[in-house]
């Protein structure tokens, strides 16, 4: 079975709506289909991996952008706990810093992000960024199957 054109799910965690608005119409217009789901805390998102809560129905996503600079302090939580968890780490997750500082980077690649990307606060930058996402991780690389 070709699951090149299969439709992806992906996990958004991310605390800034208009950073959430700018991701989601990007996806939106890939030519892959996407269904977008979006959480805006860590505590949210490691329900929605558990299916807890709320999200006792929630797909397991196919890719994860996760911005490391959560409100609730819990983006490395999350990032933990996808990695260390046998059911969840093959799910690539894409880290958003608006930070490249050494020690950032260090300490998310330790953790096993897939890869470290600079967030621009820019909106118009931030679109820039999520289109070579998408282009890559979306029609390039071959995503595990669940």
């Amino acid at each position: 079975m070709d699951n090149s054109k299969r439709e992806r799910l992906i996990l958004v965690i991310d605390d800034h709506h208009d950073h959430l608005a700018v991701i989601k119409q990007v996806l939106a217009d890939s030519t892959i289909p996407c269904q977008v789901f979006t959480v805006s805390s860590g505590s949210q998102a490691i329900d929605f991996l558990r299916h807890r809560g709320d999200y006792q129905q929630a797909p397991r996503p196919d890719l994860i952008l996760l911005d490391s600079h959560l409100s609730d302090g819990n983006g490395q939580t999350v990032l933990s706990e996808v990695k260390t968890d046998e059911s969840l780490r093959r799910i690539p997750t894409i880290v958003l810093s608006p930070t490249a500082d050494r020690d950032s980077v260090i300490n998310n690649y330790q953790r096993q992000c897939n890869s470290y990307v600079m967030k621009p606060q820019d909106l118009i930058h931030l679109q820039d960024v999520m289109q070579v996402i998408e282009s890559f991780w979306l029609n390039i690389v071959t995503l595990p199957s669940n």
